[in-house]
C-alpha cells in the first residue's frame, strides 16, 4: 500500500477509530469540536450523549472512512475550438482528514479544518516531480471518490488552472 507519514495516523487503522462531532456552547452560539476515538476506548461516548452531534458524526465516519478519493493531474492545452488535449497526467491515491496541515513547511503540526475537508497528496515530490507545465499549458485537476467496493464512483471537483508568466512583468 501507499508509504504513509505520521500526520495521517487516523487512516493507519481506519476500522478501529471513530470521529465524533460536539457541540458547546459559547456566547449564545455553537462551537464545533471533533473528537477522535479508538473504538475500543473506554471514553466512547454512548449512542444517548446529548453532546455528540450524531448525524454529523455519521457524515463525517462515512466521508473520512468508507470513501476512497483518487486526485488526477494533468498538463493539458486548449485548442482553438475549446476542446482539452492531455498531455501528461498522473493519478494518485489521497487521504480525507477534517485537518490542514502547512504546506510550506515539513512540520507534523495540524489544524482543525471541520467542516472542510482536505485531501493529503503524502509523496507530492516524488509523484509528481516530472510534471512541468509550460507555455500556454495549463494544469487541470480532478478528484474522484468512490466506495470500497468501486461500485459507485463520482466527480467531487474538477478545476482548470491557467498557467501565468510574471517573470517578463
Amino acid at each position: 500500500g501507499p508509504k504513509r507519514s505520521p500526520n495521517t495516523w487516523i487512516f493507519l487503522k481506519r476500522t478501529c477509530c471513530e470521529f465524533l462531532i460536539t457541540e458547546q456552547c459559547f456566547f449564545g452560539g455553537f462551537q464545533v469540536e471533533v473528537e477522535v476515538y479508538r473504538r475500543d476506548s473506554k471514553k466512547l461516548p454512548g449512542l444517548g450523549d446529548p453532546d455528540i452531534d450524531w448525524e454529523e458524526s455519521v457524515y463525517l465516519n462515512l466521508i473520512l472512512q468508507k470513501l476512497d478519493y483518487v486526485v488526477t493531474c494533468a498538463v493539458c492545452t486548449r485548442s482553438d475550438a475549446g476542446d482539452i488535449h492531455i498531455h501528461k497526467k498522473k493519478c494518485q491515491e489521497v487521504f480525507a482528514s477534517p485537518s490542514k496541515h502547512a504546506m510550506d513547511s515539513k512540520g507534523e503540526e495540524s489544524k482543525m479544518s471541520y467542516p472542510n475537508i482536505f485531501f493529503m497528496i503524502e509523496n507530492f515530490e516524488e509523484v509528481f516531480s516530472d510534471m512541468t507545465v509550460g507555455e500556454g499549458e495549463m494544469v487541470c485537476v480532478e478528484l474522484v471518490a468512490s466506495d470500497k467496493s468501486n461500485t459507485f464512483q463520482g466527480v467531487i471537483f474538477q478545476e482548470e488552472y491557467a498557467i501565468i508568466d510574471y517573470s517578463g512583468m
